[in-house]
């Protein structure tokens, strides 16, 4: 069913209708307050009661915000409870390639720091979370993945992986998802045998190995791929001579699936960040370099913010003096999200007249997402919110300086990912 099915939408703009909305009790007709497109037979029995209130699947309508807010975050609030939820899945993509083997002043070599902070987190996950689903996946010049906890040949190798593109990875990915579907509480042990039996051999196929992590998770949404690499990618897809765009193509098809990319690396290597950046940039992930020494507490850190919802979209619409880079309305695809994201955006005030500027405007933001237990939602918020043309009025009374700066940071991140270093700084000075 559709979350919205129940909201009167305005034919011109497709806002919908709430308490705020103009409509006249006699004609029965709503004047948008977005677009001013007249809609007629908006009967009192449509109107909602709250500016602000959700839509859920199967779609009801719910006027009281209280109630309405209570029943999503008992769906989110099971997922902070619990980190990630029955099925979810945890792929511990390790790199085993020759540059793992080195020591670089360090007590333990870059492998064994990462296979110590790896069983750490397995014993974690069991004790705390024994219904979430471990997976262990390691990469060289070939992959492997752990299939058969209680089977004398525990790894299936995907040996050809260089050959393949990346539909083909995550195919097989896809069909292996199944063979290691295993609770934490049932292979902890065997799982974290097979993590402290791993040696070094071979190159680096990190590209292969995400785009198989992302076929394995792709029925379990809520899931983490945690990729743990001190080296540029090398084999097959996503090898950085290539140019491939094969990061952005993997990171869309897993935010699609509601997997998040998470990777961590070590301190004073080059491991192509740009690339890595934008997988989890684009899936909501977080990347951290960090001292081999310290892999077990950033790794914990890392898999506590858990994905809260997936397939997460916003829509904005601005009342008629704002635009969003020239449209008057913006659609954002945010896809996963956890307890601690962050979403920006600008828009511009267009006032032709200062003799005719008006005192309020309207903003309505659409939120569209789906939580853990797998119910969409759809959240309407409409406020009516002041305009001043006094710079320094603003500034004094109302600016929330560390939203302005967080959008300035967003937008001088992306200027970067893009090449466009100057206007990325450009845009931060400007700013302050």
């Amino acid at each position: 069913a559709d979350v919205e099915s129940n909201a009167v939408k305005c034919s011109g703009c497709s806002s919908i209708l709430t308490s705020l909305s103009q409509v006249d009790a006699q004609s029965e007709v709503w004047t948008c307050e977005f677009c001013q497109k007249e809609n007629e037979n908006i009967f009192s029995d449509f109107i909602p009661k709250e500016n602000s209130f959700i839509y859920r699947n199967p779609a009801n309508v719910y006027t009281d915000e209280k109630n309405d807010q209570s029943m999503a975050d008992a769906a989110i609030g099971t997922s902070l409870k619990t980190h990630h939820g029955a099925g979810a899945m945890i792929v511990f993509c390790v790199d085993i390639s020759g540059s793992m083997n080195t020591t670089a002043g360090y007590k333990k070599t870059r492998l064994g720091c990462i296979k110590s902070a790896v069983m750490a987190q397995i014993k974690e996950i069991c004790r705390t979370q024994p219904d979430c689903v471990p997976v262990l996946l390691t990469f060289g010049s070939s992959l492997e993945v752990y299939t058969n906890p209680h089977g004398y040949n525990s790894f299936t190798t995907i040996s050809n992986c260089e050959r393949l593109s990346i539909q083909n990875l995550v195919q097989e990915g896809t069909n292996l998802g199944g063979k290691c579907n295993f609770r934490a509480s049932d292979v902890s042990e065997s799982l974290c045998n097979a993590v402290n039996k791993l040696a070094t051999k071979g190159m680096t196929a990190l590209g292969p190995a995400l785009a198989v992590a992302v076929g394995i998770t792709s029925k379990n949404p809520g899931s983490t791929i945690l990729c743990c690499t001190d080296g540029q990618a090398n084999v097959g897809v996503g090898s950085t001579n290539l140019k491939d765009g094969f990061y952005e193509k993997i990171a869309n098809i897993a935010k699609s699936k509601g997997t998040e990319i998470c990777v961590m690396t070590t301190e004073g290597e080059d491991c192509s960040m740009e690339n890595l950046g934008t997988a989890a940039d684009i899936t909501g992930g977080r990347v951290e370099i960090v001292n081999p020494l310290n892999l077990e507490k950033e790794v914990k850190s890392m898999l506590q913010k858990s994905t809260i919802a997936t397939n997460v979209k916003a829509k904005i619409i601005g009342g008629e003096e704002i635009t969003f880079e020239k449209n008057k309305s913006l659609n954002l695809d945010i896809g996963n999200v956890n307890k601690d994201t962050d979403v920006t955006l600008a828009f511009d005030v267009a006032i032709r007249d200062l003799q005719k500027v008006r005192k309020e405007t309207m903003f309505q933001l659409e939120l569209t997402y789906k939580t853990p237990d797998g119910n969409s939602y759809k959240k309407v918020i409409t406020k009516s919110m002041s305009i001043n043309s006094c710079r320094a009025e603003v500034e004094e009374n109302n600016v929330k300086t560390d939203i302005v700066g967080l959008q300035a940071i967003h937008t001088s991140a992306r200027l970067a990912q893009e090449g466009k270093y100057l206007d990325a700084r450009v845009n931060l000075v400007s700013t302050q």
